[in-house]
């Protein structure tokens, strides 16, 4: 039986570290849906990954490590138990497949030189194997009655028949698959970027920071293998270990959104996004204000024609250095998307390489 306290500060991490990755995710899924400049193939497959994150967290939220605790042998064979042992371990093994996704993707883009279009069309793929095949691992426990009440949550039952099988056969070979996948990936794509020549800095920025979302992943599962191998080896796991492979693990949608924050292509849409919303703002302020002015010198007595055409100049001379202001603005943010259109100047240019359209 662990201690009250070590057990509180356990249950504490998870449910903090979950409401933060929920969050997280849901600012990546939410940006991505509001800005169009953004859907694109890439950043799709990082959408995908934040949400099998955000379905394990839920999951991890439906019966709190605290609640649990309290109530032992009460949710055992409850469907909420049974809910969140299979969402949770759905939403996990998602993450890891949507992780390796991501490598395999950049490896076919960039080294292999396999265009976008033709990624896209095999996308329904993509979603088998990420979200289908997920579900039908995380469903074979039911077949040996499994699933039921562990240490801090609903998950395959530690005192089952054949638990480590499953938890290997559920989590643990598929991440460390996927580990040996990334790292071999993501060497030939990184020996590939650093080779390239003529290709813009923004564009290798950004690349070098999608190869990141895997690495994530080895990042945050570091000590749920650690927990893993000294559970395999029927050894004591210290508290210290436990919190910190709670704390990892919990943690990956936080990261996912900060990495997806500091991508040099998704911070520049946001920054032209914001830009010309208070661009358009302005424009509509003005034009309101300058239709006011008109209107009421048109119905005011005593002004004729003349009188009102010197106030009509004036109007134009107060807003025309605020509209040469807009004009030049407009035509700056053009230039610098590579579109002089002022109806399209928000999307970008059209890639000279298709190699790159994935990252932009």
């Amino acid at each position: 039986m662990l201690e009250e306290e070590y057990y509180t500060s356990v249950a504490v991490v998870i449910i903090i570290m979950s409401c933060l990755s929920i969050l997280g995710g849901l600012i990546v899924v939410l940006t991505y849906v509001m800005l169009k400049q953004l859907r694109n193939f890439a950043l799709k497959m990082v959408v995908y990954l934040c949400l099998s994150d955000i379905l394990s967290n839920v999951a991890m939220l439906l019966i709190p490590p605290n609640i649990l605790h309290s109530k032992i042998g009460e949710y055992e064979h409850s469907p909420i138990c049974t809910a969140q042992s299979l969402l949770q371990s759905w939403g996990d093994l998602s993450s890891i497949i949507w992780s390796g996704l991501i490598s395999v993707v950049i490896f076919l883009t960039v080294v292999k030189r396999v265009q976008v279009d033709t990624l896209r069309k095999k996308e329904y793929i993509f979603l088998i194997i990420g979200f289908l095949l997920p579900l039908l691992v995380s469903s074979i426990p039911f077949i040996n009655d499994t699933y039921g009440e562990d240490t801090y949550y609903c998950w395959v039952k530690s005192s089952a028949k054949n638990s480590l099988v499953f938890k290997i056969l559920i989590n643990y070979a598929p991440l460390w698959l996927t580990f040996l996948v990334i790292t071999i990936l993501n060497c030939f794509t990184t020996q590939t970027i650093k080779n390239m020549e003529n290709v813009p800095v923004i564009q290798q920025k950004s690349m070098k920071k999608m190869l990141l979302y895997p690495y994530i992943l080895i990042i945050t599962s570091f000590w749920a293998s650690v927990v893993a191998i000294m559970e395999f080896s029927n050894q004591e796991i210290p508290e210290f270990i436990q919190i910190l492979h709670h704390l990892f693990a919990r943690s990956l949608g936080i990261l996912n959104a900060c990495i997806y924050g500091l991508t040099p292509v998704v911070r520049s849409k946001l920054r032209n996004s914001l830009s010309v919303s208070s661009l358009v703002k302005s424009e509509k302020k003005n034009n309101i204000i300058q239709k006011n002015f008109k209107d009421e010198q048109i119905h005011s007595e005593g002004d004729d024609n003349n009188s009102y055409q010197g106030h009509d100049d004036q109007i134009n001379d107060n807003f025309s250095d605020s509209s040469d202001d807009i004009y030049n603005f407009k035509n700056d943010v053009a230039i610098n998307n590579g579109s002089f259109n002022e109806s399209n100047f928000l999307k970008t240019e059209n890639k000279k390489e298709k190699l790159h359209e994935i990252l932009l």
